[in-house]
């Protein structure tokens, strides 16, 4: 029998935007101690060359490191100097050297047009480690607006230069391959002139967060194990302490996600190779992941991004039940409210209790369809957007708790009201009351099991992506 070949089942890929962001953390290392080596060099310098090898295809995935050049330059708009040097860390393919050519990084603001900030610059520096990278695009028109020196780098962990030599430094999607981070931070600290900025983006906290739980669940069920196939990635909440050590001053630690939508896992890591991205970790399994490791993968993401919004929908729909019932014995409520005024002599309190009932119900409603709401506009993706807040796994936990909590409180609260009432003779609202509150405990109760579910869903991929 022939074997199957994996690439028929590999979908063609798809226009894509990208989500990024396991973490890695830092601790005080005692001087003169070895560096802890994360990263092979050697490793991810040949897997550059080979993607800058492929130039059309690398300049087809350029969206994220344009992308984030892009918003680096952005910033760098707010800061009102000339800069004579300027080194690029990590240039990669000189992405933030074209940027600087451009009239205005945010072309779709409503600020007005700027010149480009290569007027500003007297001279950039980019380096790199990977020549066929840094030299990809020395070709292109760009070089011909900006002054730019490209400098090779045998080692990007030891910068070859005077102290107080630049006026910025800028670095963008290279320094989460560094193996000694916290050195590196303090060399350029030393590079730059007193008062110098000093702006970087780097990839961190739950970046690629899908594709690790995928393969990592994958891997569990089909192998038994869990093997490293992402990289590990700095923590936002460690990145400001290596920053303070290293001498920097005035700190600012921005986290951004960006979206980017892919229609399959085979595409992604596509696209990762083609950038240069894919794993290069020490000790890392050698060899191409086995097939039905990659297809479990595939089938376990395409199950978690699909199941969650069904999840989702159903919890939109019954607080939209939920609303229409409480509405409807409200109105209820306020038609009978004249008949128990005339059957007081029966029950002295009917109408207080016919008042209190439909504050009761008022809180339901409130409660269920606001965190409802709440929880699903802020966690939607909307068609065509390319970004939004800031999220992670513990966030979504939150809200799921949250959710549990306030859905389990409000039942109690409403039960509780008619706990020991007894229906009233003639008074057919007050007994509509008590019958319609039954069913909007029931609603409340399919309400929390739901949220109950889907917290347990992003726990089980937050616990496995660890």
């Amino acid at each position: 029998m022939k074997p199957f070949p994996i690439r028929s089942l590999i979908p063609p890929p798809a226009a894509r935007r990208v989500r990024f962001a396991a973490q890695r953390s830092y601790a005080v290392q005692a001087p003169g101690a070895p560096t802890f080596e994360v990263f092979n060099r050697r490793t991810k310098l040949l897997q550059k060359e080979r993607a800058a090898a492929n130039v059309e295809k690398s300049r087809e995935v350029d969206y994220l490191r344009d992308e984030t050049a892009f918003r680096l330059c952005e910033r760098l708009l707010d800061i009102n100097r000339r800069f004579d040097r300027v080194l690029d860390l990590g240039a990669n393919a000189c992405n933030i050297g074209r940027i600087l050519t451009k009239p205005d990084p945010d072309a779709t603001s409503m600020k007005p047009v700027h010149e480009p900030l290569a007027t500003r610059i007297g001279e950039l520096v980019a380096v790199d480690s990977s020549p066929a990278m840094l030299y990809r695009d020395a070709d292109q028109p760009f070089n011909n607006d900006i002054k730019m020196t490209r400098q090779v780098l045998t080692d990007e962990e030891s910068l070859p230069f005077e102290p107080e030599s630049f006026d910025a430094v800028l670095s963008s999607l290279s320094l989460h391959w560094i193996n000694d981070l916290p050195s590196v931070l303090k060399q350029i600290n030393n590079i730059l002139k007193p008062d110098a900025p000093f702006m970087g983006v780097m990839l961190g906290g739950d970046s690629l967060f899908e594709l690790r739980t995928s393969l990592q669940l994958a891997e569990l069920d089909r192998r038994g194990g869990v093997s490293t196939r992402t990289s590990p990635l700095a923590d936002v909440r460690d990145v400001g302490g290596l920053l303070q050590s290293a001498g920097f001053k005035l700190l600012t630690v921005d986290v951004d996600d960006i979206v980017v939508d892919y229609p399959s896992i085979f595409a992604l890591m596509t696209d990762l190779q083609a950038m240069g991205e894919n794993n290069a970790v020490l000790g890392r399994e050698m060899g191409p992941i086995k097939r039905d490791v990659l297809l479990a993968a595939e089938v376990s993401h395409a199950m978690m991004e699909k199941l969650l919004p069904v999840i989702h929908l159903a919890q939109a729909a019954g607080s939209t039940y939920t609303l229409y019932f409480c509405y409807v014995s409200i109105k209820n409520l306020q038609q009978y409210e004249k008949k128990s005024e005339k059957a007081a002599e029966y029950s002295a309190t009917a109408a207080e209790q016919l008042h209190k009932t439909r504050t009761t119900q008022g809180n339901a409603l409130v409660l269920t369809s606001l965190l409802t709401s709440a929880f699903l506009l802020y966690t939607a993706v909307r068609p065509g957007e390319s970004s939004r807040p800031s999220s992670s796994p513990w966030l979504a936990i939150g809200l799921n708790a949250g959710n549990i909590a306030n859905t389990l409180l409000t039942r109690k609260h409403v039960a509780g009201f008619w706990e020991g009432k007894a229906k009233v003779p003639f008074v057919e609202g007050y007994n509509d009351a008590i019958s319609s509150t039954l069913v909007i405990i029931k609603a409340l109760e399919k309400l929390a099991v739901g949220w109950s579910v889907s917290a347990a869903i992003t726990s089980v991929g937050m616990l496995m992506s660890r």
